[in-house]
């Protein structure tokens, strides 16, 4: 189990199933039509980000991977909050 966290592959792990959750969410088709992936891309980008910053602490990886994931993670998170106020 030590093995699975400290090679990183706990995070490869969810972000596969990440990857599925939204190709499903791609092919189905909201009430409008529209694919659902389109409401939750922001959503979804927010915790793709966030396990990437996971995975490179897990695997040692320099301090400014992990700072981008979170930054990257920052952005996604305000896109989606301003999606959501501006309904």
């Amino acid at each position: 189990m030590s093995e699975l966290f400290s090679s990183g592959r706990a995070a490869d792990i969810a972000l596969a199933l990440i990857a599925i959750e939204a190709f499903v969410l791609w092919r189905m088709k909201g009430p409008n039509g529209r694919s659902r992936i389109a409401d939750v891309w922001p959503f979804l980008g927010a915790g793709v980000a966030l396990i990437l910053a996971l995975r490179a602490a897990l695997v040692d990886a320099p301090w400014w991977c992990a700072a981008a994931a979170l930054a990257a993670s920052g952005v996604f998170h305000a896109i989606d909050l301003g999606r959501r106020l501006g309904r």
